[in-house]
């Protein structure tokens, strides 16, 4: 019987090696900051590329209040304590600060942890780090500044133009057919529309690339590309605070946001999650949100990419205005 014992526990012993090897190598692979923290805040585990973000080796970090890697005290205990009382908490915006002072933005989700009993030992929390979200944003917020004094601009010639004489509305007309033609012999393909989304002008690269004829002067151009840029920009600028639900955007609230059928919502939706660029969780609702690892790392002449890049189109103050609210 002594010897069934201890064969059990040998065996035991061993798989309780392997699976702490298993999870040690899963911790080295995992692409997210993860730290694990005891029920009074306090750092007891940290995996390697918690270390590499943070810039603080593990015996510097274990022991060490998790504060200790935040720019925002009050901010990080918050939510640590909010994540004790509800369980878990996803997608927080803050400030990690590194061992040599350098400030990194990252998005911050957490777990707790409990034993057999159910009794709470802890929580985990990941840091995804947001560096080239954040400037991608802001690249975006100057082309924004940009366009509008361009457009405030042009709304101030207009007004003038407007009180001129006969003679100013010759020298418009005139500006006009220059404007034409300069347009005209761009090497890129130029397609101006109006509010209504009708075609107005387009050059000959343009009719050379989508095949317009004198006929289509007048008439809108497909939605269907429009309709997948706005989603992704719609899913760049999520937050929890500016959407329904803290876990995600949902089909419905999509629809309602462009006026747009549901159906056409969906199957743009499952587009971006074959290219990886979105994901979602739940069943009913499904939640969406943007994978931002896959999306940064779009090869540069990916269509999606080239979508993105193009935003002459888009009325970025509406994200804008719901960051804000």
């Amino acid at each position: 019987m002594k010897k069934e014992e201890q064969f059990f526990s040998e065996n035991l012993q061993e798989d309780l090696e392997n699976l702490e090897r298993y999870i040690e190598e899963y911790s080295l692979f995992l692409p997210l900051a993860v730290y694990s923290v005891n029920p009074v805040g306090i750092i007891v585990d940290v995996n390697q590329t918690g270390k590499e973000l943070s810039k603080y080796q593990e015996i510097e970090l274990i022991g060490q209040d998790i504060e200790i890697i935040f720019k925002n005290p009050k901010k990080i205990k918050k939510f640590f304590n909010q994540t004790l009382k509800k369980g878990s908490i996803k997608n927080r915006e803050m400030i990690l600060v590194t061992k040599n002072k350098k400030e990194i933005p990252v998005r911050a989700s957490a777990s707790i942890r409990q034993d057999q009993e159910g009794n709470i030992i802890g929580c985990f929390i990941a840091l995804n780090d947001i560096t080239e979200i954040k400037k991608f944003q802001t690249k975006l917020e100057d082309k924004v500044k940009q366009r509008t004094e361009e457009l405030e601009k042009t709304k101030n010639k207009l007004a003038k133009t407007l009180e001129e004489t006969k003679e100013a509305k010759r020298k418009v007309e005139g500006e006009k057919n220059k404007t034409s033609a300069i347009i005209s012999n761009l090497v890129d393909p130029i397609i101006i529309i109006d509010q209504e989304d009708k075609i107005n002008l387009y050059n000959p690269k343009a009719k050379e690339i989508f095949g317009f004829t004198k006929s289509s002067i007048g008439k809108k151009v497909k939605k269907k590309d429009k309709i997948l840029k706005l989603l992704i920009f719609e899913l760049l600028f999520s937050n929890p605070q500016n959407r329904e639900y803290s876990e995600g955007l949902t089909a419905i609230e999509l629809s309602r946001r462009f006026n747009c059928k549901i159906d056409i919502i969906k199957k743009n939706l499952k587009l971006l999650q074959e290219k990886r660029i979105a994901r979602s969780t739940g069943i009913s609702p499904k939640f969406w949100l943007l994978d931002d690892y896959n999306f940064q790392r779009l090869d540069e002449n990916d269509p999606i990419n080239l979508l993105v890049g193009d935003v002459e189109d888009i009325d970025f103050e509406s994200f804008f205005e719901y960051s804000c609210s």
